[in-house]
């Protein structure tokens, strides 16, 4: 698909037929192209965007991890939407093409990729939205709202911890029922212990994510200014044969664990830490999905 290629139909159009989609799914009022036409070509959108960005973005050094997908917005979420926020648009939806980056990357990685993102479609048709110091009822990520002549597309970028929080809360949702997203309170008293207890995973996993991205920030800015290593590149090429390089290496060895003692040790432990609420998300996803199949 073309990116700067304009649809068929009008901002007028769009807003008709969001309109009449809140009373009834199946409308399609005169003039209008009908919505799975729309989604067809928002799909077509989303596609376009993720394999650009794979392919002219994240394919020379891609994160680890990596997962890209893309996807419309459906007609049941699109209506629930827009019932849900009676003044928005159709032309207005950010989301109704959207492309997911899920890696294994620190919280400064996931800052500078959206940031590349936005600079490779442009910045004066770019947004970002930073979502992880005041999350979403427990969501945290960054997004990346593109306005493009061929529509809007949504780019969320997910750490690997958001990215297994929000797939277990999408779960609970279907259990507990959709509203749980949008911070709507339970009744019963244990679905909303169960809320509670999400989103104390979601608080917990960003204080540890911090602390990981401190923690390599500071070795990677002690890292540069670490003369040892340096020296021994620059003059492995003129030690005479009556060194002893073993020596040599083992004593720089020893000056590297050292001088990063501290910072090696403060990593492992918080990455300890950090795995075992990812570990209880995929637990519970895996029972939920068990419940699903009895």
């Amino acid at each position: 698909m073309d990116l700067e290629q304009i649809p068929s139909w009008s901002k007028g159009d769009l807003r008709r037929l969001g309109e009449a989609l809140v009373i009834d799914k199946a409308a399609s009022p005169d003039g209008c192209p009908p919505y799975g036409e729309v989604m067809l070509w928002h799909n077509e959108l989303a596609a376009e965007v993720a394999i650009r960005i794979g392919t002219e973005l994240l394919a020379a050094k891609p994160p680890n991890q990596l997962s890209i997908s893309a996807r419309a917005k459906t007609i049941d979420t699109l209506v629930e939407k827009l019932q849900r926020q009676m003044t928005l648009q159709l032309g207005q939806v950010q989301d109704l093409a959207g492309v997911r980056i899920d890696a294994h990357i620190v919280l400064d990685e996931q800052t500078e990729l959206a940031q590349h993102i936005a600079e490779h479609f442009g910045a004066d048709r770019t947004k970002i939205k930073d979502i992880r110091a005041i999350p979403h009822s427990g969501y945290r990520a960054v997004h990346v709202w593109l306005a493009l002549p061929a529509g809007r597309v949504e780019v969320q970028i997910r750490t690997l911890a958001q990215s297994e929080w929000a797939n277990t809360y999408e779960q609970v949702a279907d259990l507990l029922g959709r509203g749980i997203r949008y911070g709507e309170e339970q009744q019963d008293p244990e679905d909303r212990e169960i809320v509670r207890r999400m989103h104390a995973i979601s608080e917990f996993l960003a204080f540890s994510e911090e602390g990981i991205n401190t923690v390599r920030r500071k070795m990677g800015a002690a890292a540069e200014g670490f003369a040892p290593l340096a020296t021994l590149r620059a003059l492995e090429s003129g030690l005479d044969g009556s060194t002893d390089r073993d020596e040599l290496a083992r004593f720089l060895d020893e000056q590297v664990r050292a001088r990063f003692a501290v910072e090696f040790e403060a990593f492992s432990n918080i990455a300890r830490l950090h795995m075992e609420p990812i570990r209880l998300l995929r637990e519970i996803r895996r029972d939920l999905q068990e419940e699903e199949e009895v």
